[in-house]
């Protein structure tokens, strides 16, 4: 029997590859084991998990207002795991509430997760024993840490096969010396955020909080510093590329920018990159691996990125805007403003000092030296140790969580209760689109043939239509149908009975005893 796992995405370009590289190596460690990924924005989420009828849920964290009402139904009525695989990795060490800020703001019980997955040690300890401590989580015993899997690349030999670089791009960069190579990544989609955007994101806001409307107020004054410091990213890139022709500019947007750009059909960097020949707009899916290996400069606003820079021996810039950003002038909550976390850059400048800082990079490069500090982020952060660092150990992250995942076969997960606070709360808000799901992965069963698969489904609509108060008449002719077909005579005869004061009783009642052949229910 194969044990399946239902991968929830979030945000799928980003996750995807993550859980494309568990499966790989599920498949090699675990054939009987199937991984299959669900993007909780497609319209048939709902259907399509209860269709594959997982074993394990391996989601995205529960940290925004609403995030967990569905995954909380498909464990109650399923009874599988729950295992949450982090995606943070925000370790700040100047600013500690953006550490708690990670444990989110959806309340949920501690039968809810059955296991954290973490990417480093230090990270667990903070948020998990955090999450331990405000109950949403059971126990320690279920911390797990495994590393950062999209981080495997720097550990293996380099595979061009893996390159996703656009042809094109990739001819460009490669034909301009690494060191005249300068590229800026980008995230400053929180510029576009309205009021009812930063209510909506439900992680960034407590909407119930009695300060929820001065913190709204902040998060508006912070998306509106955010969008003059994107024009400012635009102008000093510009700039750079007018002041310094020779070098070659590559600016990376973020794929959550995308979301927002798409939504209104308008791209800021787009329009203003085109201008000049010596700037390579990339919009497209790439991995920052790809781009940093053909980069002499790296720019970022305090991106988890920097890492990689680490890893690839690339040095880098923190631009920040002292005007904008400077001390004192920043609110409490951290997602409204761009800040120093406390990862160490081989430079630190001022945004409209950057044009400035290319050219004496390009008259004389700027090396690399990896600093004890930046030692301590990759282990902080992402597991990376100095042996992984010396080659002296497998950096191997996705096939440990894909042993983990293979092994709760014989686990059990935690079992939610009926009357959890949680689940009646979960019901009233998505009970009736999950018994839409569940009646139409019945009737698709029963379509096919499948009897039994049919009938446990329409069984639990049954039970969940009843929690719900809903009379579904046409539920139980179908569960007569399949009880007939599974030789079920006296179970449908008693669903029969408690229907016979109506035509359709009387009708299945004279005919539940013959099989399908002879005019039998079918």
């Amino acid at each position: 029997m194969t044990f399946k796992i239902a991968a929830l995405l979030n945000k799928s370009e980003r996750e995807g590859p993550t859980m494309d590289a568990i499966r790989a190596r599920l498949a090699e460690c675990a054939p009987d084991c199937e991984l299959k990924t669900f993007v909780a924005t497609d319209p048939e989420f709902t259907h399509q998990v209860m269709r594959y009828r997982p074993q394990v849920l391996l989601s995205y964290p529960y940290t925004a207002r609403t995030c967990s009402v569905r995954s909380y139904l498909f464990k109650h009525i399923l009874g599988c795991f729950n295992v949450c695989l982090r995606t943070e990795g925000q370790l700040d060490y100047r600013h500690g509430n953006k550490n708690t800020w990670l444990v989110g703001l959806e309340p949920y019980g501690p039968d809810f997760v059955d296991y954290e997955l973490f990417w480093s040690r230090r990270i667990a300890q903070m948020t998990g024993e955090e999450l331990v401590r405000c109950g949403k989580l059971s126990s320690p015993e279920r911390i797990r840490v495994f590393g950062y899997p999209p981080y495997e690349v720097y550990f293996r030999p380099w595979d061009d096969a893996e390159d996703t670089m656009p042809a094109a791009y990739r001819e460009r960069m490669d034909a301009t010396p690494r060191e005249r190579v300068v590229t800026f990544i980008t995230n400053f989609c929180f510029a576009d955020y309205s009021a009812e955007d930063i209510v909506r994101a439900g992680d960034l806001v407590d909407a119930s909080a009695p300060d929820a409307q001065q913190e709204v107020v902040a998060g508006i004054n912070g998306a509106r510093r955010c969008a003059v410091f994107r024009q400012k990213w635009i102008d000093n890139i510009l700039r750079t590329a007018y002041r310094n022709p020779d070098a070659l500019v590559v600016v990376k947007s973020h794929p959550v920018e995308h979301i927002i750009f798409d939504r209104k059909r308008h791209n800021p960097y787009k329009e203003a990159f085109s201008r000049l020949p010596n700037i390579l707009y990339i919009r497209e899916p790439v991995r920052i691996a790809d781009l940093l290996r053909r980069t002499g400069l790296f720019f970022h606003y305090g991106s988890t990125c920097l890492a990689e820079s680490y890893l690839l021996g690339i040095p880098s810039v923190f631009v920040t805007s002292e005007e904008l950003y400077g001390e004192g002038k920043n609110p409490t909550n951290p997602n409204f403003y761009f800040h120093d976390s406390g990862w160490e850059s081989s430079v630190r400048a001022d945004i409209d000092g950057v044009s400035a800082l290319v050219a004496r990079h390009l008259r004389e490069p700027l090396t690399f030296t990896m600093r004890p500090h930046m030692r301590r982020v990759l282990l902080d952060v992402f597991n990376i140790d100095a042996e992984h660092l010396r080659g002296a150990k497998a950096y191997e992250p996705s096939l440990e969580i894909a042993r983990f995942l293979a092994g709760l076969a014989q686990d059990a997960p935690q079992a939610l209760r009926g009357d959890d606070p949680y689940v009646l709360n979960a019901l009233d808000k998505g009970g009736l689109s999950l018994l839409d799901a569940i009646i139409a992965s019945g009737v698709a069963a029963l379509q096919a043939g499948n009897h039994g698969a049919a009938l446990r489904e329409l069984n639990e609509a049954h039970a969940l239509s009843r929690r719900l108060d809903v009379d579904l008449r046409d539920l139980d002719h179908l569960r007569v149908i399949c009880m007939s077909h599974l030789g079920m005579v006296q179970q449908a005869q008693r669903i029969v009975d408690a229907m016979e004061d109506s035509a359709e009783g009387k009708r299945l009642s004279a005919r539940i005893a013959m099989p399908p052949s002879q005019g039998g229910p079918s």
